[in-house]
């Protein structure tokens, strides 16, 4: 299978990047610059949200800039993926302003792409999405359907719904996050464990749901549908997000107590389910976090 990855460039973005591509036969790496630049995006944000909103992000992006933890973080548990993303052959490496042009599209199709990876990178459109010749899949950091939406693992963090910590693999379809599920990942927790261990090892289970499908497509020909999302539980954006909520994570980064949501991890798959299935994910869902 010709396999296509979309992704950011921040050092977990590339720990996935080197786990997928030493593993198979990975013909494209895109990674997206988005179509509008900075200021644009910021002048559209303010017209559609108004300067109250603009005022609040720039307090949250002040604080991150002092407060935030995650380079750190990142560099903890993937530092070597770096020296080891340089040595994947750059002529199979590309920078595009936007998946969304017909060059991307023509991309994919020229090579032949079977099936598309994402992790982050860029909301796609429906041309891009079915330009793969089997599927698209994303990986969101949220256990979907309870958590969707941006920063979907660190609301799940701020409520203290640890058990809910984990990740979904999907296939993608044009509306976020809300496509056919079709694996779970438990995220292990353990004792010392901060916010962003575990969303880096919530980044590291994505390698395992997204291997362990493309193994059973490559040996088995069969494409799993997976479980149709029905509703969606909990879903947010990014103006849901507030200074606010920075001084909660930055607080139950430092004092939170996770010793009482210790377990193991663990992987749990829907592939031979129907579509309609939506009562049974809930309902194994639920008993596997509560284990």
């Amino acid at each position: 299978m010709n396999i296509a990855l979309v992704t950011n460039k921040e050092l977990h973005h590339k720990f996935w990047v080197y786990s997928l591509f030493k593993k198979n036969n990975v013909k494209l790496i895109i990674h997206p610059k988005g179509k509008n630049n900075f200021l644009n995006k910021v002048r559209f944000k303010i017209i559609k949200y108004g300067f109250i909103y603009s005022i609040i992000k720039i307090f949250s992006l002040i604080f991150n800039l002092f407060y935030s933890q995650k380079n750190r973080y990142e560099k903890k548990h993937f530092s070597k993926y770096r020296l080891l993303y340089d040595k994947i052959p750059k002529n199979i490496i590309h920078n595009v302003k936007t998946i969304n042009s017909i060059s991307s599209v023509n991309l994919i199709k020229n090579n032949k792409i079977d099936i598309i990876c994402f992790l982050g990178g860029e909301i796609a459109k429906s041309t891009f999405i079915n330009s793969a010749k089997v599927c698209t899949l994303n990986y969101h950091s949220g256990l979907s359907p309870f958590f969707n939406g941006n920063n979907a693992l660190i609301n799940t963090y701020r409520k203290e719904n640890l058990n809910f910590i984990g990740g979904t693999l999907m296939i993608m379809n044009s509306k976020i996050d809300l496509g056919n599920i079709l694996s779970h990942y438990l995220t292990p927790i353990n004792k010392n464990d901060k916010i962003y261990d575990l969303f880096m090892n919530t980044i590291k289970g994505s390698v395992h749901l997204y291997q362990n499908f493309l193994d059973k497509v490559k040996f088995s020909k069969a494409i799993p549908k997976g479980i149709k999302q029905l509703h969606k539980f909990n879903y947010y954006k990014n103006i849901d997000w507030t200074i606010v909520d920075d001084i909660k994570l930055n607080y139950y980064q430092k004092y939170g107590n996770q010793s009482n949501f210790y377990r193991k991890e663990k992987s749990i798959y829907y592939y031979n389910r129907k579509e309609d299935d939506f009562n049974f994910l809930l309902i194994n869902l639920l008993k596997s976090i509560q284990k």
